[in-house]
């Protein structure tokens, strides 16, 4: 196998860095109407997303270890399994696809949020086999086995990213966000009590977003014009909000 240069694959990473950020922020500030890049530019999504897309799927890398630590007998899939299956869908893709893409489609549109958008990750994930034949992929990695495994992370991540970010947003609408406001210190004029309480849904560029329950309603300060936010830990935080 020919070694990429260095540029390309950086140029890679960085792209695809930006692909699973963008999806990030689009589903976690979508859930809220708000795009995105009303308030910050493309090459300010990374600097946005990482880290809180990293802390939001600690817990399901940790899981995915443990659970191969703990089952170490169990083979991956032999290089002639994964051979018949990228035949199989290779022979019937047009089909298949099709199938899947209705699938996914009636899942978005009826199943409700955020539980759709990890069904229809789960019902795409056999398309994946069909970019393992690619001859681009093929020549990166010429192991059948490994080159399953990497698509497969490849698009799980991919697909998870947008499903993080509106299961976040979901949890915050639902008062399990990981961060409230403490309106009184902050000197806001807001009604706020431990049914209906104001959180702290981020900041981008120079503003505060802030989701008022009470009303059902978003806010957004100019950070400029507050003088100081007071944030207090959401004692119904979601377990899996970080």
């Amino acid at each position: 196998m020919n070694l990429r240069p260095t540029s390309t694959i950086l140029w890679a990473a960085s792209a695809y860095a930006l692909l699973v950020t963008g999806l990030y922020l689009f589903g976690y500030w979508g859930r809220f109407g708000l795009n995105v890049l009303e308030y910050i530019g493309i090459g300010d999504m990374v600097s946005h997303a990482l880290m809180p897309f990293l802390a939001s799927i600690i817990s399901l890398v940790f899981a995915f270890t443990l659970s191969t630590i703990s089952q170490p007998q169990r083979p991956l899939p032999a290089p002639t399994e994964v051979a018949k299956a990228i035949r199989f869908v290779q022979t019937y893709w047009r089909t298949l696809t099709i199938v899947d893409l209705m699938a996914v489609a009636a899942v978005i549109g009826y199943c409700p949020e955020p539980e759709r958008w990890f069904l229809a990750m789960i019902l795409i994930l056999p398309l994946i086999l069909i970019p393992t034949n690619s001859q681009i992929v093929i020549d990166l990695l010429p192991n059948p086995t490994l080159r399953f495994w990497v698509v497969w992370v490849f698009f799980v991540v991919t697909a998870l990213a947008f499903a993080e970010g509106r299961t976040q947003a979901d949890h915050l609408l639902r008062g399990e966000g990981p961060l409230l406001v403490d309106v009184g210190g902050s000197g806001l004029q807001l009604k706020s009590d431990a049914a209906h309480p104001v959180s702290y849904v981020g900041h981008i560029a120079d503003f505060f977003v802030l989701y008022d329950s009470a009303q059902s309603q978003i806010i957004i300060l100019n950070a400029q014009k507050v003088n100081s936010l007071t944030l207090i830990q959401n004692p119904k935080a979601a377990d899996d909000v970080l």
